[in-house]
């Protein structure tokens, strides 16, 4: 079950995007110390990035999308013998085909996401290793456990109908173990927000007045904001603002070497 666990921390973290959780006072004194980022973004540039979908994947999907289908309906439907009129009366498409198509496009994007996952975490493994962030701002990382356990006891009861603590004993988890494994990957990622945060000064990585709107009607969204006024009052404009553009700097880190020769794009 620590797969299971693994994947609700990846969920905690992923609600907490940079910048949110942090109280306006954060440690001043951090030095980040890069090492050689540019040698990792070019080698994470020459990564193979495409995916391929064959008809079996999109038929082995398509089973699985009509095998939960079949469990709420009247008529059981299968891939070989699928018509055009069980399709619109089922998933309101036109064809067959065009349900392929879907199928096929919804893999491709699950895929390719996958594949930039793999590529980033090891992109942050190599920074983590060749950069430094000292000394660790412990008090940021206070904040930041706190929020999130917060929020791990309202995710579990809001997704999984049961309380904090009966989903550990469900998952096989001690409370102590929940928190170490936690607190190892907030380390982790406050290490590579400051890490990002240097090399987006050093870079001169920078962003729109529109990308900012965007991205705090983004956050509204998310937590539930009416007013931006009320998300000001428990979040950080500044810390915010810093946590695009760490964003931004991702993306860049992410994106295609102007140097590399291999015609990635």
């Amino acid at each position: 079950m620590k797969k299971q666990i693994t994947l609700f921390i990846c969920v905690i973290l992923l609600l907490f995007p940079a910048g949110c959780g942090k109280e306006k006072t954060v440690e001043d004194d951090v030095k980040v110390t890069l090492g050689n980022y540019r040698e990792v973004k070019e080698k994470i540039s020459g990564m193979d990035r495409d995916v391929t979908i064959t008809d079996d994947m999109v038929t082995d999907y398509m089973g699985q999308m009509l095998d939960y289908y079949n469990q709420m309906a009247e008529e059981t439907l299968y891939p070989g013998t699928l018509t055009d009129s069980q399709v619109k009366d089922a998933f309101e498409m036109e064809s067959v085909k065009s349900f392929r198509d879907f199928v096929r496009e919804t893999l491709e994007k699950e895929e390719k996401e996958r594949r930039q996952a793999e590529i980033w975490e090891s992109a942050s493994d190599e920074l983590l290793l060749i950069c430094s962030v000292e000394p660790f701002p412990e008090k940021e990382l206070e904040n930041r456990m706190e929020a999130c356990q917060s929020q791990s006891e309202k995710l579990c009861m809001d997704y999984y109908g049961v309380s904090f603590e009966e989903f550990l004993k469900q998952a096989g988890f001690t409370a102590k173990q929940y928190e170490e494994e936690l607190r190892q990957r907030m380390e982790e990622t406050i290490q590579l927000e400051h890490i990002l945060s240097a090399i987006g000064d050093k870079e001169g990585i920078t962003y729109e007045e529109d990308e900012w709107k965007e991205y705090v009607t983004g956050l509204m969204e998310a937590y539930g904001y009416e007013d931006e006024s009320e998300l000001y009052k428990d979040q950080n404009e500044e810390a915010l603002r810093a946590g695009l553009k760490i964003n931004k700097t991702a993306e860049w880190f992410m994106g295609p070497d102007k140097n590399n020769k291999t015609g990635l794009q």
